[in-house]
């Protein structure tokens, strides 16, 4: 009796590890125009004026975003990408009012490293979900 306790104990505890570990709670607006504030600040040398001002541009961008996002998530698709596009033009137009050039390009350069490092994640989830001549040896995706 005790072990099949501990078993069913054991069993729930590592669903929850591993449902805890699948994904991170969304962020705000708030707390992601902060982090790329922070990061923008930190990376490209922007004052405390430019971080404040930079901080109210990302913000209103989070919260377009959001506002797309929850459009996409109730179906209504139709022009989303060009309306996202918009968001992130009128984002750098304000940016080059704020940002001296080489910052500009400190930015620019940031968000194609960031661009590069989703591509590359992307890869590596395709070639670990695509792997049809590895169907024999199923304990290697157990230990990666």
């Amino acid at each position: 009796m005790k072990r099949i306790i501990l078993s069913a104990l054991a069993i729930i505890v590592m669903a929850t590890a591993v449902q805890a570990q699948g994904k991170s709670p969304k962020k705000t607006p708030e707390q992601r125009a902060k982090f790329a504030t922070d990061r923008m600040k930190k990376q490209c040398g922007l004052d405390e004026k430019q971080a404040i001002k930079v901080s109210a541009i990302n913000f209103e961008a989070a919260k377009k975003i959001d506002e797309l996002r929850a459009k996409r998530k109730t179906g209504e698709k139709e022009g989303l990408g060009k309306q996202f596009q918009a968001v992130e033009q009128q984002r750098m137009s304000q940016f080059n009012e704020v940002l001296t050039p080489e910052q500009m390009t400190c930015y620019k350069k940031m968000r194609e490293d960031a661009k590069e490092k989703r591509k590359q994640q992307k890869g590596k989830v395709k070639s670990k979900t695509s792997k049809p001549e590895d169907k024999d040896d199923d304990m290697d995706d157990l230990t990666d």
